[in-house]
């Protein structure tokens, strides 16, 4: 009983948090314009897609709480003019999103943070031919726990998978029906104080590898899990296992045929492991600076251009087949977002500069255009 009340105890703490950090970030959205969380490019058709929050008139609501209204909008890669947008309700917070396969679906996770709701997390999909909402709803109370970690439209197009704290969840794109769940399968990493759980899902959503980090020094992890494993969700059976290393990590990336990860360290280093066998391949040193801690870091389809942010919040380009740097874009602190993305023939690159969506080709890492997104109901005049 002791332990079952201090992981709620634990979980009220990160979720209040949590829930400061976003009212954090929608406050920073009043005051510097429009706050961008994540960009990808549409599978087919040639769009940025830019997923964030923009300030609506007023001052706060009570409890501290911002209002704003959330968007994902899609500019043509040609010349950055804005060919769609996607609104989300008074206060509904976008997570994270997905596009099919086809270029058809959308798949968001959303937060709500209104003053007494119980069911603050949500999932729905959106038609891009249709435009308009095929379903929206919430979880159950006391289903989810925690914030969902990622979303991923599978490969045959029918299912979307949830990344949650404790279970993962399978969809039907359709209908928003559930068809599938793993209960289990993260329950051998406990999220405590002194323990915080990591885990990534491969580009396919096949592969999902867990770790875990002490976010804090200092006390006996006796509930530290030392152990790096990935699993595949397809059968719901682990693959590869090995003693976590010394040196931190936070974030990893998948190499575009899923048999790699690319861990980002706090010691300023690139490091790449292969799950088959399981053994580290390469590593790369971002920064010769002692402070410098590596953040997200994203590969194009290919394998061969590499972008991370660093603790300068700058975004550095590797040619990770020769391990050469290539270019480094000039971040603000007050951009609070690792959002990058490579087009699928890696021809393209993008990324947040200063609350701007700014594009640039890497042949010649010119860049061709920079826009600053405007509220969902502006167009381009």
């Amino acid at each position: 009983m002791m332990g079952q009340e201090r992981f709620y105890r634990v979980w009220a703490i990160t979720m209040f948090i949590t829930a400061q950090v976003w009212t954090g970030f929608a406050q920073e959205a009043t005051n510097e314009g429009a706050l961008i969380r994540s960009l990808c490019f549409t599978p087919r058709d040639p769009l940025v897609a830019g997923m964030g929050l923009y300030p609506m008139p007023g001052g706060p609501l009570k409890e501290g709480i911002y209002p704003f209204v959330g968007w994902i909008q899609f500019w043509s890669v040609r010349d950055g003019r804005l060919q769609n947008s996607i609104s989300f309700g008074k206060n509904e917070r976008p997570l994270h999103f997905d596009i099919s396969p086809d270029g058809t679906w959308v798949a968001v996770v959303f937060y709500e943070s209104l003053p007494g709701d119980e069911r603050p997390h949500g999932l729905g999909c959106y038609s891009l031919t249709e435009k308009r909402w095929l379903w929206k709803w919430k979880w159950e109370k006391d289903e989810i726990e925690g914030f969902p970690q990622a979303v991923r439209i599978l490969p045959d197009g029918r299912r979307i998978l949830v990344l949650g704290y404790w279970s993962i969840w399978y969809y039907d794109v359709k209908t928003g029906q559930k068809v599938h769940e793993w209960k289990n399968l993260l329950k051998e990493y406990k999220i405590w104080r002194y323990a915080a759980r990591t885990s990534y899902l491969s580009p396919t959503g096949r592969y999902l590898i867990i770790w875990q980090e002490k976010p804090f020094e200092g006390r006996v992890l006796w509930g530290l899990n030392r152990y790096v494993t990935t699993w595949d969700l397809e059968v719901g059976k682990q693959i590869s296992r090995w003693n976590k290393p010394d040196y931190e990590s936070y974030h990893a990336v998948f190499s575009p045929d899923e048999r790699n990860v690319i861990f980002s360290c706090k010691d300023g280093y690139l490091r790449e492991w292969s799950i088959d066998e399981p053994r580290m391949t390469r590593q790369l040193k971002v920064n010769v600076s002692q402070f410098t801690w590596v953040g997200p870091a994203i590969l194009s389809s290919d394998g061969r251009f590499l972008a991370v942010k660093v603790a300068t919040e700058d975004a550095v380009v590797f040619d990770w087949s020769r391990e050469k740097r290539l270019c480094t874009f000039d971040g603000s602190r007050k951009d609070h977002t690792y959002a990058m993305a490579f087009s699928s023939d890696g021809e393209l690159f993008a990324v947040v500069i200063n609350r701007k969506i700014c594009l640039y080709s890497t042949s010649t890492w010119e860049q061709k255009w920079c826009v600053d997104p405007k509220p969902p109901d502006v167009l381009n005049d």
